[in-house]
């Protein structure tokens, strides 16, 4: 399996268990671009789309930003802007 769909994989099992840098990796693993925001907090946008996602940076990552990274994630390949290999 590759290291990608592991990290994807890791993160559905135990969300309340990611690192900072870890969910990082999964957003840019589907093409999302990481920058910084205001204060702690980062974006995670998907390019030309409209799907945007804030999060903290801490560790572990509270369990709700991993579920709504995972949520984005399924839509965008649900809505063909990523592509599910």
């Amino acid at each position: 399996m590759p290291p990608r769909d592991r990290r994807l994989l890791r993160a559905r099992r135990n969300p309340g268990n990611v690192r900072f840098d870890t969910l990082c990796r999964i957003y840019e693993d589907h093409g999302f671009t990481i920058r910084t925001g205001r204060g702690s907090h980062y974006i995670a946008t998907l390019p030309n789309t409209r799907i945007r996602m804030t999060f903290p940076r801490q560790n572990p990552m509270k369990r709700v930003y991993v579920i709504a990274a995972l949520n984005a994630i399924e839509e965008a390949q649900a809505l063909g802007f990523i592509d599910e290999d």
